[in-house]
């Protein structure tokens, strides 16, 4: 009987929680504008996107100057370390280097040619979407989504 309640409050948790994910969505404005609405998860607004043609979850960071790529997968897009620069982190300064992404896919947004650092720390997991893809969009927080918006269709 134990078990058994043990059992139902999982199957219980479970079923709350996946009712309770939302997905990321795509929109068109009449102007041809593309917005890409992104849920709250835990606190943070998450998205996969494409660098280069790899798919990669990223996490919205507002804070960061530019976007952050973990080694691992920067090898996996064959990314061409640059100049070695200092980053000022939360965790205080580390050694990263200068790169450039070819093509940034989130949703239907695209953005060619933007900046980006590869982070060798080896803790490190997840893309930080950072400052230099979002300058390029308009974005605003609506209750418990982030909407990314790219004026008029893009180019190629």
């Amino acid at each position: 009987m134990w078990l058994l309640g043990w059992i139902l409050i999982i199957a219980a948790l479970t079923f709350y929680f996946s009712s309770q994910e939302e997905r990321t969505v795509v929109q068109y404005s009449p102007e041809g504008d593309i917005e890409v609405v992104i849920p709250r998860r835990f606190g943070h607004y998450e998205i996969d996107g494409e660098i280069n043609g790899v798919v990669a979850s990223m996490m919205v960071d507002t804070g960061a100057t530019s976007i952050s790529i973990p080694e691992a997968l920067a090898d996996q897009m064959n990314l061409e370390r640059g100049r070695e620069i200092v980053a000022l982190t939360a965790g205080g300064p580390i050694a990263v280097y200068q790169t450039r992404i070819d093509r940034l896919r989130l949703g239907e947004i695209v953005l060619y040619d933007v900046r980006a650092t590869i982070n060798p720390e080896p803790d490190v997991n997840s893309v930080l979407l950072g400052m230099s893809a979002l300058a390029a969009l308009e974005f605003e927080q609506r209750g418990n989504t982030l909407v990314l918006r790219q004026r008029g269709r893009p180019k190629g």
